[in-house]
């Protein structure tokens, strides 16, 4: 049976990080938080998907390493994972809020007058129904039709390349990993460097982003947590409350420093720091995980989908209209505040609603006619048991 159903402490850190992001974008008004804790406050919950995401593919996929056949039904398992839901939120964006008039009135992106533009041409909408970064190598200002979609992108990359460690033995993909994610970050540097021109350039300096780092602190974290090399509770506890001082500085340094190149240092380590201590304290004992926060990492990628492009379009544009009315009704900090909360709440509440009534039994209809058990040459049966770590979580509850 897969242990990964034990591991509460991942599905709450996905439920916060889900919340840390829309919090980032919650933001639509003009917000005091905003301007005593930073712009764009929580965007790290972003670093912290990653590292979560490296952590848990090696995680369920820890007696696979080697064996004949393990690449393809993982990267199917993946493909339900991602795909459906993220092509579903893609075309009613497109189909429907655009159309309508609602992105337009209630967008949050600086650009949307060219976005609107740029959809009117086929090949970009291929592009974001294909997870490609076509609109990042032609315009990198122009925002994708879901606005979360360039995490996605490297989401898919890192599982192709992780479909190729599959295929190597367990004691050397870490190794393998490591030289392929560090020659392509400094790939990247060196073509920004030289500003070296082309269309491979510009894919690998795209996919060379310091952030693919990040996926490699998960594994290595797994790898640890596999091996029962876990932290005390004491060390734990220090290295959380660094990894979230580090975080908490890093605003301010973000606002006088160009940091762009060292995400995954001045993010990705702490995200990391933090998400090994969680899950060195759930195993210890020392921490229990609130039923409320692994409902939320249950539905963690309906919110991070629809919160930006539909929840917070529609309620900005009321947001817009209300404003015209009563200019001064956000002068005030609490009232200020607790709107930003009530938007985020909002956010997270449609996010579990498209979970429950939509993600679920999509995915669930889709694994059951698409995807068979399959057994590797060492005997050992691939099935949703040992691929899937959403399943596995949720029977925990």
């Amino acid at each position: 049976m897969n242990q990964a159903k034990n591991i509460l402490s991942i599905q709450a850190i996905r439920g916060i990080a889900a919340a840390l992001v829309v919090f980032a974008h919650a933001q639509i008004i003009p917000s005091y938080i905003q301007k005593i804790i930073g712009k764009n406050f929580g965007a790290f919950g972003v670093d912290i998907f990653f590292v979560i995401s490296g952590f848990i593919m090696v995680y369920i996929s820890k007696n696979n390493f080697g064996q004949k056949g393990a690449a393809q039904p993982f990267i199917l398992h993946r493909l339900i994972r991602i795909m459906p839901m993220y092509l579903l939120v893609t075309l009613i964006v497109f189909l429907i809020i655009i159309p309508s008039g609602l992105y337009l009135n209630g967008s949050i992106d600086d650009d949307y007058l060219r976005f609107l533009e740029a959809t009117k041409e086929g090949s970009y909408l291929l592009s974001n129904l294909l997870l490609i970064p076509y609109f990042y190598l032609t315009d990198k200002s122009l925002p994708p039709i879901t606005g979360v979609t360039w995490t996605l992108i490297y989401e898919m990359f890192f599982y192709y390349i992780f479909c190729f460690l599959l295929m190597t033995p367990r004691k050397v993909y870490l190794q393998i990993a490591c030289i392929i994610f560090s020659a392509l970050t400094l790939s990247a540097y060196a073509i920004e460097h030289f500003h070296l021109n082309g269309l491979a350039f510009c894919y690998i300096n795209f996919y060379g982003n310091d952030l693919i780092l990040e996926f490699i602190f998960g594994c290595f974290i797994a790898e640890q947590y596999l091996a029962g090399k876990t932290l005390t509770i004491n060390v734990s506890w220090s290295l959380l409350m660094l990894g979230i001082l580090e975080i908490l500085l890093s605003y301010r340094g973000l606002n006088s420093t160009n940091l762009s190149h060292f995400r995954s240092l001045y993010w990705g380590l702490p995200s990391a720091l933090i998400v090994f201590s969680l899950l060195s304290l759930e195993k210890e004992g020392a921490i229990k995980i609130p039923r409320f926060l692994t409902g939320w990492g249950d539905a963690s990628y309906s919110t991070y989908l629809t919160h930006y492009t539909i929840s917070l379009v529609i309620i900005n544009a009321a947001f817009k209209k209300i404003t015209n009315h009563f200019p001064a009704i956000f002068d005030s900090l609490i009232i200020n505040t607790l709107i930003v909360c009530m938007i985020c709440i909002l956010c997270i509440k449609v996010g579990q609603l498209s979970f429950k009534y939509i993600e679920k039994p999509m995915t669930a209809f889709l694994k059951k006619h698409l995807l068979k058990p399959k057994r590797l040459s060492s005997g050992i049966a691939i099935t949703e048991e040992t691929t899937d770590d959403d399943a596995a979580q949720r029977r925990a509850l």
